[in-house]
């Protein structure tokens, strides 16, 4: 270790630690970090990065000029697809141009959802209709059974109830446990979708699967 010298109140020196290799070394973690932050980014990593922030000349440039590194199917570390990532983030111009280099429209891995339950639950209904429009399934399941109707029972989202239903979704198809989206808006919804279903032909039940009243009694 560096030593400097120090002339105490006798006159004598004294050596004492130098202090800066511990700053040093800090120093040298900093670097590292920064090394690690820098790297950069695969072509996987990009292409998503490209359709989370909607540069569709990013994208093109990795799907079409160098599609054997990234395929339009590719998934990320959450196992999202580009075309679930840009439903996601409301990139309609992405949306087209993947669906135009035949991305899988209705894959499904993480938590059963497609690209169609992400543009559901974040309202953006034109790229609803455009993915119904090429392909996606209206009456799509995800966990426990729950349609797209479900999903969008527990969102405020009401344009998009006339959406599914004329590309198809069924009313009154139960998720597992037996509820409808009606029952389902009536128990845990924002309370804006009642009408809107009951007005698109919703069946209002006296009792939901539970067994329980719409008054809450059993």
């Amino acid at each position: 270790m560096v030593e400097k010298r120090v002339v105490g109140s006798s006159g004598d020196e004294k050596a004492e630690p130098a202090k800066y290799e511990m700053v040093k070394e800090e120093e040298g973690e900093d670097r590292d970090e920064e090394d690690e932050a820098q790297k950069p980014l695969t072509d996987w990593e990009a292409a998503h990065v490209a359709a989370e922030s909607g540069d569709l000349a990013k994208l093109r440039l990795l799907i079409l000029k160098r599609g054997v590194l990234v395929h339009v199917d590719a998934e990320d570390q959450h196992a999202m697809t580009l075309l679930q990532v840009a439903s996601r983030y409301g990139h309609l111009e992405l949306v087209q141009f993947l669906i135009d280099n035949h991305a899988a429209v209705n894959a499904t891995k993480l938590d059963d959802r497609a690209a169609l339950h992400f543009a559901v639950i974040c309202g953006h209904i034109s790229i609803a209709e455009q993915l119904l429009e090429h392909g996606a399934d209206a009456n799509l399941r995800k966990r426990f059974g729950l349609t797209l109707l479900h999903v969008v029972a527990q969102t405020s989202h009401t344009g998009l109830v006339q959406v599914l239903l004329e590309h198809g979704a069924e009313m009154e198809v139960p998720d597992d446990r037996g509820n409808t989206p009606l029952d389902w808006e009536m128990t845990i919804g924002p309370g804006v979708m009642v009408q809107v279903l009951l007005e698109q032909g919703a069946i209002l039940r006296d009792r939901d699967a539970d067994g329980k009243t719409r008054g809450g009694t059993c």
